[in-house]
């Protein structure tokens, strides 16, 4: 399995994926100049573990509104790319319907329709339901559902190395006192909170 993820084709793949609406910006364009150079040396990272995850780098936006947001570099964002690629089959088979982060032909729109579909339901007095859902989903620690979604996800996948590079995504977060932006991997969101433990 930890082989597919090094995979050239696999690399050349999330480069594509990475770059999409972004191939004009500085970091994407040095990276894509020797393009080959970048993801044979990727690869060669990934096979040798010696891959390590880059500082994040953070920037405000004001849509919706003010926030600091963190970034990974674009090479991190090609391995996240290639990792997910291996891994997103696997879970999405168990994810809940009502899961809608980071997920194909899903997203806000969906699940506001969906959400506006649960407010009309007869029975459901005012949404006295779904927000009282709300309060138990808030009552539990995010802690106590990622030690949920570890252990599942080592009773799913039995390749050391696999889990290896796994847990260094989920584990490499930024740090929060110099930067309180949310890091906003699809990994990190998918596996940690999206999956049915």
């Amino acid at each position: 399995m930890f082989e597919r993820i090094y995979d050239y084709h696999n690399l050349y793949d999330a480069y594509i994926k990475a770059r999409k609406q972004k191939r004009y910006r500085g970091e994407v364009l040095q990276f894509s100049y020797a393009l080959e150079e970048n993801l044979i040396t990727l690869q060669k990272e990934l096979i040798w573990k010696t891959y390590k995850v880059g500082a994040y780098r953070p920037f405000v936006i004001y849509e919706p509104k003010k926030r600091q947001i963190v970034a990974l570099p674009f090479r991190d964002r090609v391995v996240q790319h290639a990792l997910n690629a291996v891994i997103e089959p696997m879970f999405e088979r168990r994810m809940i319907h009502d899961s809608y982060a980071c997920r194909v032909g899903k997203g806000t729109h969906q699940a506001t329709r969906r959400v506006a579909y649960f407010l009309g339901k007869p029975g459901n007095y005012y949404g006295y339901r779904i927000w009282s859902r709300n309060k138990l989903i808030k009552k539990q620690s995010l802690d106590r559902m990622r030690k949920k979604a570890r252990a599942w996800r080592h009773g799913k996948i039995s390749d050391g190395r696999f889990l290896a590079s796994l847990g260094s995504w989920m584990g490499h977060s930024a740090d929060t006192a110099s930067h309180p932006g949310q890091p906003a991997s699809s990994i990190s969101q998918i596996y940690e909170q999206g999956g049915r433990p």
